[in-house]
């Protein structure tokens, strides 16, 4: 009968290329992630769950050293104490460290060096909320150094094919996440997060599955009537959203509005890189009426802030949802959202005006193309797109005189 232990040899392990894990018996595995990547890892039940506690890589450490230490671990656990936390920190013969990052750990370090970079909180609230719902139950206590891609697809296979969007950006995440561990030394095999050679052998690809979705917009033909209605309304939420719709912005670029960023004498609005999705400078031509529009916040307002009930911030995005639901229920006018007064003006453009594809997508600060594509387009449009904005504005207004 076979040994259940030193199953391993020093030329089995040199010569180990497939991947996967292989024991050498009582715990002790070496798992392999690609040709040139392979590390120690010991793995024990405690109340029935199973915990791996990394013992590093190979062949920083050998096979001898590596079953020393799970001999250690073995001890351990026969004196009651778990190895997990007794040996954490502990130096061994050959090894830098014996340190254990779990995912976790390292999601919630990754988190707090990322969020200055991030936008706004929201952003940080979903990488928390998504990466505890999905990630955390099932890698979460794992060992960073020890996570193979099937441990990654068990995370997103209950959500691929339902929740998508959200899937791929879980992925994504935890992609960041292992990226992050293997510069700062915590894991020494590849990423198992990811998609291209790894993946996506496993999942479908995330656009086979799901057709993209646009936000519910208001039709052409019911804009000016709307617009009627909000410029009736002598409020900071009707103000707002009507600079939102005639600029196309996104609303809370929009709520944002500083006076400071307007240039009067341009009739320019400039966007810095910290309030914008894309986090790039952005310029809008501002129509005669977007212009009409912050000279009338003047008589009211105080502070930078053009559109705020408080003068310290930008009115809500409730504060507009319920004006336009309000507009909704008088006027029995199918559901849409404010968000999507872009996809209005886009459809509005692309049958109404005959400039260019490239302007239409630089007035919604989208890219426009390939990266490359442009890198080449070193171009704003900015005359082009005045013209296009101010065509919008006309029409928009044109339902005040029917």
């Amino acid at each position: 009968m076979p040994s259940l232990r030193n199953r391993l040899t020093d030329a089995k392990t040199r010569t180990i290329k497939k991947n996967g894990w292989y024991p050498d018996g009582a715990g002790l595995y070496i798992q392999v992630t690609s040709p040139t990547a392979k590390s120690w890892v010991y793995r024990y039940s405690k109340k029935g769950t199973e915990h791996r506690l990394g013992l590093g890589p190979y062949p920083t450490i050998e096979l001898k050293a590596a079953r020393g230490i799970a001999d250690e671990c073995r001890r351990l656990r026969a004196e009651g104490e778990d190895p997990k936390v007794h040996l954490k920190g502990r130096r061994f013969e050959g090894e830098a460290y014996a340190r254990e990052w779990s995912f976790e750990e390292c999601a919630e370090a990754y988190m707090v060096t990322q969020r200055p970079s991030w936008s706004n909180a929201k952003h940080a609230q979903q990488w928390t909320n998504t990466l505890t719902s999905y990630a955390y139950p099932y890698i979460g206590k794992l060992n960073i150094d020890s996570i193979t891609t099937n441990d990654v697809v068990a995370c997103l296979e209950p959500i691929w094919a339902i929740k998508t969007e959200t899937a791929s950006r879980v992925r994504q995440r935890i992609e960041s996440i292992f990226d992050w561990a293997r510069a700062k030394g915590y894991r020494n095999s590849e990423n198992p997060a990811v998609w291209k050679g790894l993946i996506q052998s496993i999942l479908p690809a995330p656009k086979r599955l799901t057709a993209r979705k646009h936000h519910p917009y208001m039709e052409q033909d019911q804009l000016p009537a709307f617009y009627s209605w909000l410029a009736s309304k002598n409020t900071v939420s009707a103000q707002s959203l009507r600079f939102v719709i005639l600029t196309a912005a996104r609303h809370g670029e929009g709520r944002g509005t500083l006076y400071s960023e307007v240039d009067e004498k341009n009739r320019l609005w400039t966007l810095p890189p910290e309030r914008m999705k894309t986090g790039k400078w952005h310029k809008v031509p501002l129509s005669s009426e977007a212009m009409r529009v912050i000279e009338d916040t003047k008589t009211y307002m105080t502070g930078d802030f053009a559109f705020s009930s408080t003068g310290v911030k930008g009115i809500s995005e409730t504060a507009l949802r319920n004006l336009l639901g309000k507009y909704i229920a008088e006027s029995k006018t199918k559901h849409c959202v404010v968000h999507g007064f872009r996809s209005s003006f886009r459809v509005w453009a692309e049958s109404e005006s005959d400039l260019g594809y490239a302007i239409k997508e630089m007035a919604l600060s989208h890219n426009t193309g390939n990266s490359v594509a442009s890198a080449y387009l070193n171009n704003d449009f900015i005359e082009d797109r005045r013209v296009l904005m101010e065509d919008w504005a006309r029409f928009l207004v044109s339902g005040e005189n029917s």
